[in-house]
């Protein structure tokens, strides 16, 4: 990796910085094992970005209205959480990136729409924003009317929000014609609020019956909404209730999509393991949930069921097969060995071998790493006294206190997507999310509370982390990931 490619780092307002930033990333080249190459490209100082999700597209999709002059041919579109507590201020961010931008030709992000403090008006950009404009934003974003989006993913046609707080998951429709546009501004909108142009929300509210830790789970908390790559069918974590709802992704004739249930509609996991995030083999063939309470990753392997429909219908009708997916438990794997209770992100490397979790200490954990556990009898493998070594710490970073954060690596079987564990790799504090950059060659990990981006060079044969560098200038890191652009 010689050329530069460009990351995004999204963060939870902090003392002196906050908003959504632009890397450079490069190796180093006269040392090229242990150092890369990092630099402040631009930042937007919105509130409290701490997931966000990238659209490069072919085409305008109604966010903004260029002006002749200035009409780009690719649409970089980043759609951004703003992480509150408060549904009047939860919601999300339409941006747009730019390479170069026509003032002073370097990178920088622009706003589309938000709402404006000010006058409750839809603030609308046509790619016009200065430096000075950029520093003074007081737009709070489009409301999701649940609290705390955390995630954020997105179709074509739909944007998903899962709200922790808000026990909910928020579907937007994205415009693809004027006519949409007029459809959903005069058929959706019940409470005056300007949402142009994204129609109101079509809220999915969860109330089931909670899992067993009263201090986590006093109700629903959607975490996390996977789309398969077609978008045709989403995964939803609740970590309140210890399940995955599934549903069809089904295109309706209003400009939008519609959500199906699957039939089984959940997955149910073990009581009190509180699921997070997940992710799919590249095939799609087996689901992997990493789980917050017991600090395990859950296997599913994914099979499709052919249902058939008995019902009434006309001379011109004719019976209607129904796909729905089966799922059945195939491995379950230890990963947080301080059981510190706060594991967090999961990823597999895009050669399909290794599989990486993320694991937090968010002081509930123990000094000596956990060899047996049972929870309750779901059998997690035992890890052999070889294995037990590749938990003490590779190093110890600058002078932080010491911390039982870090990366949990497995070895990854292609045909049985069983895992198999190799190493416990220490991280700085509050390990919240990562990415794996798209030559496999390293892993940038978000580290919250030490206000840092760690480099670690992976070995591409072993599966193993080294940590090379840092990236600093940004506090309370929460998110990051390599463009797409």
């Amino acid at each position: 990796m010689s050329n530069p490619q460009t990351i995004f780092i999204g963060s939870y307002n902090g003392a002196k910085t906050k908003g959504i930033y632009a890397y450079s990333f490069s190796q180093d080249e006269t040392q090229p094992e242990t150092k890369i190459k990092s630099e402040f490209l631009t930042n937007l100082p919105i509130e409290n970005p701490s997931f966000f999700v990238q659209i490069p597209s072919k085409k305008n999709l109604f966010f903004n209205s260029p002006t002749a002059n200035n009409t780009p041919s690719e649409f970089n579109y980043i759609f951004t959480v703003s992480e509150s507590n408060s549904v009047e201020k939860a919601g999300i961010y339409l941006l747009q990136y730019h390479k170069s931008n026509s003032v002073d030709n370097t990178p920088s992000f622009s706003l589309l729409h938000g709402v404006d403090e000010q006058t409750e008006n839809d603030y609308q950009n046509d790619h016009q924003n200065t430096q000075d404009q950029k520093d003074t934003i007081l737009y709070r974003p489009i409301p999701t009317l649940g609290e705390d989006p955390c995630y954020i993913t997105a179709t074509e046609n739909t944007i998903f929000t899962a709200n922790y707080s808000g026990g909910s998951v928020s579907q937007f429709s994205i415009p693809h014609s004027q006519n949409c546009i007029e459809n959903q501004n005069a058929n959706n909108n019940t409470n005056n609020t300007q949402y142009y142009p994204l129609n109101e929300p079509l809220l999915h509210k969860y109330t089931c019956k909670v899992g067993p830790n009263t201090t986590r789970q006093e109700s629903s908390h959607l975490h996390c909404v996977l789309l398969t790559k077609d978008g045709k069918i989403a995964f939803m974590s609740d970590l309140g209730s210890d399940k995955i709802f599934v549903y069809h992704v089904k295109t309706n004739e209003e400009c939008g999509e519609t959500l199906v249930p699957n039939d089984p509609p959940f997955i149910r996991l073990y009581a009190g393991c509180m699921p997070r995030h997940m992710v799919l083999d590249d095939k799609e063939q087996f689901l992997y949930i990493i789980t917050e309470g017991h600090g395990s990753v859950d296997q599913f392997s994914i099979s499709k069921v052919e249902t058939k429909i008995e019902q009434e219908k006309n001379e011109n009708e004719q019976e209607k097969n129904i796909i729905n997916l089966k799922f059945d438990r195939y491995g379950l794997y230890l990963g947080d060995f301080f059981r510190g209770r706060g594991s967090a992100d999961i990823h597999i490397s895009h050669d399909g071998e290794y599989l990486y979790t993320s694991h937090r200490d968010v002081g509930l954990g123990e000094d000596k790493p956990t060899v047996v556990d049972n929870y309750g009898g779901n059998g997690i493998p035992l890890i052999s006294d070889q294995q037990l070594e590749n938990l003490t710490p590779n190093s110890e970073t600058n002078s932080r206190p010491k911390s039982n954060c870090g990366i949990t690596i497995f070895k990854r079987h292609q045909e049985t997507g069983q895992l198999h564990f190799l190493q416990f790799q220490r991280t700085a504090r509050h390990p919240r999310n990562f990415a794996i950059s798209p030559c496999d060659n390293y892993v940038l990990v978000a580290c919250r509370d030490d206000d840092v981006v760690q480099v670690f060079k992976r070995d591409i044969k072993t599966g193993l982390l080294t940590l090379i560098d840092e990236i600093y200038g940004v506090e309370k890191p929460v998110c990051v990931q390599f463009s797409k652009f």
